[in-house]
């Protein structure tokens, strides 16, 4: 029985993840998704780095605790002691991924652009087959702008309602082929505006997006500068809803 109980937005980001992965999640704070995957058994293996030390210390005690709920359960069925790694770092540096084998990536809770900066610092992590689950909290334009212009596919896209506020969340993987992504789909995805047409969260997150370029558009007008781009981006996302 899995006792961990995640967030409505890293639960959706569980869900994302690979059957049968050796995952890392950078920037764990307490470790909770990778315990939770391992509980699961949907991961074989799972490693947690974070910049601070206090959450890695706080993700051991966690780790402690889990075993003194069910210790056989714990130990011998899902082995979670043995299969996680934590580690202090900053992203990916410390984590030795050039002789590790992760195979999943999860980056959530940061900023589009920190996420970029993980990824583009850490080049042994570029190779094909290799998949990021990612989160987003901030500038996911900037993310998929990222992704789209340095070889990474977007296989799947979805949203969360988590304490009041919508997130994107999207699974991605190195392939080395380069794209190009419309402004509408940098904003809101290209799979999100291509499919879950019965989602509610789809239509009121375009609608948001639609009443924050309506904001940016009605600014520039009161200073004379020009929001053609900000109209045609409106007219074309109010067209899916």
């Amino acid at each position: 029985m899995n006792s961990i109980k995640l967030s409505p937005r890293l639960l959706t980001a569980a869900s994302m993840v690979p059957p049968d992965s050796h995952v890392i999640d950078v920037g764990t704070d307490h470790a909770y998704l990778p315990i939770y995957l391992l509980l699961s058994g949907k991961v074989r293996s799972a490693s947690a780095s974070d910049i601070n030390e206090g959450p890695i210390a706080a993700a051991r005690i966690q780790e402690a605790l889990a075993a003194l709920a069910d210790p056989a359960v714990f130990a011998e069925k899902y082995g979670v002691a043995e299969r996680l790694e934590l580690y202090l770092s900053d992203g990916l540096k410390e984590c030795n991924v050039s002789a590790k084998y992760f195979n999943c990536i999860i980056i959530c809770g940061m900023g589009g652009e920190l996420i970029s900066s993980i990824i583009e610092n850490t080049p042994e992590i570029k190779h094909p087959g290799t998949s990021f689950v990612l989160q987003p909290m901030t500038r996911a334009e900037q993310l998929r702008l990222y992704l789209s212009e340095n070889g990474f596919s977007i296989k799947d896209e979805k949203l969360v309602r988590d304490s009041g506020k919508i997130y994107q969340c999207f699974s991605a993987e190195y392939t080395g082929k380069t794209y190009s992504l419309s402004l509408a789909q940098l904003l809101c995805g290209p799979i999100i505006m291509q499919k879950y047409h019965s989602d509610p969260l789809r239509k009121e997150f375009i609608h948001s997006t639609i009443a924050n370029l309506q904001k940016i558009a009605d600014g520039k007008s009161c200073s004379g500068a020009p929001n053609d781009k900000e109209k045609m981006l409106i007219g074309e996302l109010s067209a899916l809803i």
